[in-house]
């Protein structure tokens, strides 16, 4: 299955964040869920679903991005690899409007967003993540998502109350950071150095 979406204006791949949203409006309720990012996304992503079984090493060589959602018993992984078919479409994601809402704590490795948005939770810890790794770890380089890891849902009210925390960095270019929302914590986001 060829699946469509667009490119945020300035970027020539698909967020991150767009390919989580879309595997996580699919379940109501999970145990868990785990995204690994291997490779930029930049044509429409081919999805192909497996249910329950591992995905074997020749699979993963041919798949850029991979969603697994764990529930009790079960579990449903979503294999993204690009595909031939360009996306032509973008909208607007205007991050720096965002921005000004940001309180950065750089002796605790935290920043804050506590305002109403109608974004997703996801896509501001994302941006607060991102600020976060700049201001800390200034680099020519750019800080991007290699994985997202979480352990239940975000409330996703209007009114938000998010937070994140590096919580480990390796070698100047990879961090770990906690994630939560109304100060429970909800998983871990990953970033890289590239």
């Amino acid at each position: 299955m060829i699946a469509k979406f667009s490119f945020a204006k300035n970027r020539n791949y698909i967020r991150a964040t767009d390919l989580f949203l879309y595997v996580d409006k699919k379940h109501k309720k999970y145990v868990s869920i785990n995204f690994i990012f291997k490779k930029k996304i930049k044509t429409y992503p081919k999805i192909r679903t497996i249910y329950n079984d591992n995905i074997n090493s020749k699979l993963q060589k041919k798949t850029d991005a991979i969603g697994t959602v764990f529930f009790n018993k079960d579990k449903i992984s979503y294999l993204f690899s690009n595909s031939k078919k360009k996306i032509v479409s973008t909208y607007e994601f205007k991050e720096h409007i965002l921005e000004r809402f940001f309180k950065l704590e750089r002796r605790k490795k935290s920043i804050f967003f506590r305002n109403k948005s109608n974004l997703k939770a996801i896509e501001i810890l994302v941006s607060l993540n991102k600020k976060l790794n700049e201001k800390l770890f200034p680099s020519k380089k750019k800080w991007i998502v290699s994985r997202i890891s979480l352990n239940q849902k975000f409330s996703n009210s209007i009114n938000k109350n998010l937070k994140v925390k590096i919580i480990s960095l390796k070698h100047k270019t990879y961090t770990i950071s906690a994630l939560y929302d109304n100060n429970v914590l909800k998983g871990y986001l990953y970033f890289n150095l590239i």
